[in-house]
């Protein structure tokens, strides 16, 4: 709880976010990785787009996976590319 409140809600999402994307690099070999946000969350849209993870349509992102997601047009796509 103090962590949250001496460096900031943001900080501490963007902090997990470079260790998420750190182990799927570096553990899982992962050429990239990706996650939808639904469009009623302007919190985290804002906390993506400050920090510069790339949105992708899901149609560009269908070509990479297979996954299907219900519903998937409803929600906003980002993908991080390691390579």
């Amino acid at each position: 709880r103090d962590l949250v409140r001496s460096r900031g809600l943001g900080d501490v999402y963007k902090e997990a976010m470079k260790q998420i994307a750190d182990y799927a690099r570096d553990e899982l070999y992962l050429k990239y990785m990706y996650w939808f946000v639904s469009m009623e969350n302007e919190r985290a849209i804002r906390f993506y787009d400050k920090n510069q993870y790339q949105r992708i349509s899901y149609e560009n992102l269908s070509k990479l996976s297979k996954i299907p997601v219900a519903n998937a047009k409803n929600y906003i796509w980002y993908i991080k590319n390691f390579y």
